[in-house]
């Protein structure tokens, strides 16, 4: 099974399965977009708002390659244990912001 990640747009309900893995959350489900802002909440740091929304300018080098100027974001994604398709999440190669 190859894993696939897609990314979670906000409403999406998350229910984490080992308890040692709350460690910014209080209880065990919840939203990726209350997981995010429990983020900017801990941190309490206008910077770290354009890590999750504009982006931070940055240079990438990927292997073979040359250094390329762009953004960096961060994002919540999710890979399925099933090899059924889900068709009612956006790939993580989507463009959506």
């Amino acid at each position: 099974m190859s894993q696939k990640w897609q990314r979670l747009d906000g409403d999406e309900v998350i229910n984490l399965e080992d308890e040692k893995d709350k460690s910014l959350m209080p209880h065990s489900t919840f939203t990726a977009s209350e997981f995010l802002d429990k983020i900017q909440l801990t941190y309490r740091n206008k910077q770290l708002e354009k890590w999750f929304f504009e982006g931070v300018d940055c240079k990438l080098l990927r292997p073979n390659s040359g250094w390329k100027k762009g953004k960096v974001r961060v994002f919540i994604a999710f890979s399925s244990d099933s090899d059924e398709p889900d068709t009612t999440l956006n790939e993580l190669t989507t463009n959506k912001p």
